[in-house]
């Protein structure tokens, strides 16, 4: 409830078999830290959603089973870890990471950390404005989507990487494709900055989906890409002269 003082005191005693808890979604909750059962229990889902007056979720990392973990719409969260290195190996099982409607989110640990997220494989990041990314961090990802985050860098290192979705955000170069050779989708969408996409298609030998929205600055496509190669390819509300390379190379009207 709005008007209830001692929320987490209530949280706390309303704890289940924590042996038995392998799914916990929290909603709403008005509290400032969680209860300590919920780092003792073999959680394998968590979603924390409308949790406004959270500060801390370095506990949550601890958790040795926990393999899908959802935050959203928590608007005090700035770090998903922040406790200095200690060698320690954190969210060592998970797998998937959904960040959405985080406003002060900067990076996923206050410092570099190599024990971090060894199992990492799909990661989405949606309305984190202040989120500016990491590098050494996400090497094992395989699924990357990043929506609505002002200016992002796309870092060398993602040489696992098979999908990457980027869309309205402040992107001025996508140099770093050059080393994902097991990327097989690619989806831009409303990328106003972006003005030329680097001569590396050619060494994706997997990419099969290409999709281009809205990247009103970009006006060719790399000749290296071999439309024979994609199994889809989208092209919608681009520069003139990107309709004219498409039209010629596929004999399609726009």
């Amino acid at each position: 409830s709005e008007s209830q003082e001692n929320v987490e005191e209530i949280l706390e005693v309303l704890h289940p078999d924590t042996q038995q808890l392998w799914r916990l979604d929290v909603e709403g909750y008005k509290g400032f830290h969680f209860p300590q059962w919920i780092s003792s229990s073999p959680l394998k889902h968590l979603m924390l959603k409308d949790c406004e007056n959270c500060l801390q979720l370095s506990p949550i990392a601890k958790l040795p089973s926990l393999k899908t973990l959802r935050i959203l719409n928590m608007i005090h969260v700035e770090y998903l870890y922040e406790e200095s290195y200690d060698g320690e190996v954190v969210f060592r099982a998970l797998e998937e990471l959904t960040l959405r409607r985080l406003p002060n989110l900067k990076r996923l640990s206050r410092k570099d950390r190599e024990n971090m997220f060894p199992c990492f494989s799909r990661l989405e990041i949606d309305e984190c404005p202040k989120f500016f990314g990491e590098e050494v961090l996400l090497q094992g990802l395989r699924s990357l989507s990043v929506f609505n985050c002002g200016k992002i860098n796309v870092s060398a290192g993602f040489n696992c990487l098979e999908k990457l979705w980027i869309s309205e955000c402040r992107v001025e170069s996508l140099q770093a494709l050059q080393d994902m050779t097991s990327l097989k989708e690619l989806r831009l969408r409303n990328l106003p900055k972006l003005e030329t996409l680097p001569d590396c298609f050619g060494n994706l030998p997997l990419l099969h989906t290409l999709s281009i929205f809205f990247c009103s600055k970009l006006t060719c496509l790399p000749m290296s890409l071999s439309f024979s190669g994609l199994h889809q390819l989208t092209i919608f509300g681009c520069h003139s002269e990107l309709e004219k390379r498409y039209e010629k190379e596929t004999g399609e009207d726009w």
